[in-house]
């Protein structure tokens, strides 16, 4: 930990409307640019050891700029997120790193780059600001899905779901919402668990809805959970509705000579495709079957 990691660790909310904190938070602004700007030109000083500071690790390997994210300070994320993607570079390799430093890289010990820090910290205003190097932030689908995830495998939609700010990257980055965390669950499992019914409802409207739906964990028990379980004790109006406009299907209006209503009743009897939803359900079968299959021999 240096200098610049206790100024930014010191500083507070920039929405504190508290006139003391607020004149804190301008000269912990100052310090971070004094320490980090050559004046008058106010151009990132061209030294290794801005470098270092920039780039320095707590005992948690947090930079400065995962320590503005907890902080919640805007002007402060801002400053940093600057000169870190103005450090200049001889090395080629870096030098192309710098558009998605703080996207990407730099990690913490829990596996966390300050975007994903945005997203557990609820900071939707610094998730735009830091995906902003793109004019479409769509741009980012690959790397969001495929590139990014903390040590339990949650991507940024992940805990951004966790969190209730999920909404910016699921309208404006195409991030998957099927993608499972280590334990199995992707963002409608984690939504419903938090009791987000708009975030809920949001998802239930992608295409992909059933394979959403499609999720099973047993929690401690020995009684699965699914995202239809998990709606008809948290949120019985979401999970009539889902019944009523995706599990029935009418044919013929009433008094017509042909008049039929179908339901799936894939998610309400489902008993029998939690085995297919549940990731690690067909590697026990498999190890139960071998066992049998040895005593057998």
């Amino acid at each position: 930990m240096n200098v610049l990691h206790i100024c930014v660790e010191q500083s507070g909310p920039s929405s504190s409307k508290n006139q003391n904190d607020e004149n804190k938070n301008k000269r912990y602004l100052e310090i971070c640019k004094a320490l980090l700007l050559d004046y008058p030109s106010k151009k990132l000083l061209d030294d290794d050891n801005v470098k270092q500071l920039l780039q320095a690790c707590d005992n948690e390997k947090n930079t400065p700029l995962h320590l503005a994210v907890k902080a919640n300070n805007t002007e402060i994320f801002k400053c940093l997120l600057e000169s870190c993607r103005n450090m200049k570079n001889t090395n080629p390799d870096e030098e192309k790193k710098k558009a998605t430093y703080g996207i990407t890289e730099p990690r913490n010990r829990s596996g966390r780059t300050p975007l994903l820090e945005c997203a557990k910290h609820n900071c939707t205003s610094f998730i735009e600001e830091i995906l902003s190097t793109k004019d479409n932030s769509r741009k980012w689908k690959t790397v969001l899905d495929h590139q990014l995830s903390d040590q339990d495998r949650m991507t940024c939609l992940h805990l951004a779901c966790s969190q209730e700010v999920v909404i910016y990257l699921l309208d404006y980055t195409d991030a998957d919402p099927t993608i499972r965390t280590a334990k199995g669950y992707n963002c409608l499992d984690i939504a419903i668990a938090k009791h987000y019914p708009n975030i809920v409802k949001r998802l239930l409207e992608y295409s992909e809805w059933r394979t959403l739906m499609e999720s099973a964990q047993y929690e401690g028990s020995d009684v699965p959970i699914t995202p239809m379980r998990r709606l008809i004790i948290s949120m019985p109006d979401i999970a009539y509705e889902l019944i009523d406009k995706r599990f029935t299907t009418s044919i013929g209006d009433e008094g017509q000579p042909k008049h039929l209503i179908k339901y799936d009743y894939t998610f309400i009897d489902d008993h029998y495709n939690i085995c297919d939803w549940h990731p690690g359900e067909l590697l026990i079968i498999q190890r139960v079957l071998n066992t049998i299959i040895s005593a057998l021999k």
